[in-house]
């Protein structure tokens, strides 16, 4: 495992098991630095959490978690550089309003929302960035 694999994986756990954004928050600025290279951490750590879901080997619930964690860290990246001028990394974004989307159950809707709108829109984003997916079980 490469240690960019083991940052990634150390940053899933974190962003799991906080009970708020500022632990992972800080340890993504401690990571990952440089011009741009917070953002590209938001964004490896928002697909790989993808990935895992679309993959079957994280749970909605972990990784809905984990989208909200990574949500919060920008949001508060933004506050303090002012949300005019803060861009928020695109995938990390479009990530967690996928997750977002399946959070609750629209009135009249039937199935699990995280199986008809999180996981579809999760596979078109994989693919329209042309980053591998393995669907797993649903």
């Amino acid at each position: 495992m490469s240690a960019e694999d083991r940052t990634l994986d150390e940053l899933l756990s974190l962003a799991a098991n906080s009970e708020e954004c500022d632990s992972f928050r800080n340890a993504v600025r401690a990571r990952c630095t440089g011009e741009g290279s917070v953002k590209q951490c938001y964004d490896s750590v928002a697909v790989e959490t993808a990935r895992r879901f679309v993959a079957g080997d994280m749970p909605f619930d972990t990784a809905d978690w984990v989208a909200n964690q990574i949500y919060s860290a920008m949001l508060a990246d933004g506050t303090e550089q002012g949300l005019e001028e803060y861009q928020f990394p695109p995938l990390a974004f479009e990530v967690f309003e996928a997750f977002d989307a399946g959070e609750f159950r629209r009135s009249g809707e039937t199935g699990d929302p995280a199986e008809t709108r999180t996981r579809p829109l999760l596979v078109e984003l994989l693919a329209r960035a042309g980053l591998e997916h393995e669907s797993g079980p649903r």
